[in-house]
């Protein structure tokens, strides 16, 4: 009785690992999916904001620019209540391109056709208790930013998730418009061009010809996807080693119903026998096909010399993450990938430990 109680512990334990390093898995890539947006990024150079904000064609409103900067913001009464502060000089669509999830406000407007304020700001709530020591209410206050006063039109939530904590530097970000009074840019950094209908894109790439002075294009689909392939790593070798496991399981079973029936059937008609092998083998097999059906993005490197070389999909992965870093949101990107890789491979060790606990008991 002891040793089956051991046993059913030890496998409650190692299923209960198994569902919570998967489950991290899964959590870390919807969080990543939902934070990265789709469409592509121009890195690398500059484009004047000016131009950008014309909008000859549909979609054409939707393009995020970005430029950003270090600062201080300090409140206008106490002196001593300042932080460091990441400063983005952008435009109207950075929210929508973002997801950018507001407490209090609104976002700012920054198209030609609504009244411009170069004293707009949108701030985070961690930094209202800063300046404010105030939780609500902040919306009109008026605070200092690299010695220009400004106003308070949003505040926005910020994430204090593990994986947007380690993906930052920390800081607090303020938002103003381009023009803004404290930190006014005519050139942007980045911009982000929304996910769109290829017509459109094509049309919206040659009116942009010239206007774009970038020399990196990035992708942001691809790295969305990237991250779901971490994902679909975990499930492709936990449903291989299940299938595999199974097809073991059914194989044992029907090898002792064969050895029994062995002594009961004539030897004639012997045949007959393996038909219940055969079936459970071939059941096996769709199942091991259906469980293991994902797209995987293999290394363009992989080669037949160095596929069975472990030390090279560590230094692939390394050099993947190193190069994630460079782009926008690649502290982010490079923190999810190592976050949902860690888990997999936790759940995947759990799973082995629980297949081998199973299997020796059944061999007993």
């Amino acid at each position: 009785m002891t040793g089956k109680k051991g046993f059913w512990t030890k496998l409650i334990i190692f299923a209960l690992l198994f569902a919570l390093c998967l489950a991290g898995s899964l959590a870390t890539g919807k969080a990543a999916l939902k934070t990265v947006p789709g469409g592509t990024v121009f890195t690398g150079g500059n484009a004047a904001f000016s131009v950008l904000e014309e909008a000859p064609l549909p979609g054409m409103e939707r393009l995020c620019a970005v430029s950003r900067a270090r600062g201080y913001a300090g409140s206008v009464t106490d002196p001593a209540k300042f932080a460091s502060v990441s400063i983005v000089r952008t435009d109207g669509a950075y929210r929508d391109t973002f997801s950018m999830k507001l407490t209090e406000g609104a976002f700012f407007h920054t198209d030609a056709q609504t009244m411009r304020n170069g004293q707009d700001a949108v701030i985070s709530d961690r930094l209202a208790v800063t300046l404010f020591a105030a939780e609500h209410d902040i919306v009109g206050r008026r605070f200092l930013l690299n010695g220009k006063e400004l106003q308070v039109v949003g505040v926005y939530e910020t994430k204090r998730d593990i994986l947007s904590r380690l993906g930052s530097d920390g800081a607090d970000t303020v938002y103003v418009p381009w023009y803004s009074d404290a930190a006014p840019a005519d050139t942007a950094q980045e911009v982000w061009i929304p996910e769109m209908e290829y017509g459109l894109r094509t049309r919206l790439m040659e009116r942009l010809d010239g206007a774009l002075d970038f020399w990196q294009e990035t992708d942001l689909a691809m790295q969305r996807k990237l991250i779901s392939q971490k994902g679909n790593m975990t499930l492709f070798f936990c449903g291989l080693a299940g299938s595999v496991f199974l097809v073991w399981v059914l194989y044992r079973c029907v090898k002792r119903d064969v050895l029994y029936l062995r002594q009961q059937i004539p030897e004639k008609r012997w045949w007959a026998k393996h038909i219940a092998l055969w079936c459970a083998l071939a059941i096996g097999a769709v199942l091991l096909i259906l469980l293991t059906r994902f797209d995987l993005a293999l290394p363009y490197e992989l080669t037949e010399t160095n596929i069975l070389r472990p030390g090279f999909y560590l230094e692939w992965f390394i050099t993947s993450v190193q190069t994630t870093r460079q782009i926008p949101l690649g502290a982010y990107i490079g923190t999810a990938a190592v976050f949902r890789t860690a888990f997999g491979a936790l759940a995947f060790v759990f799973l082995l430990h629980g297949l081998a606990l199973i299997g020796k008991q059944i061999k007993k």
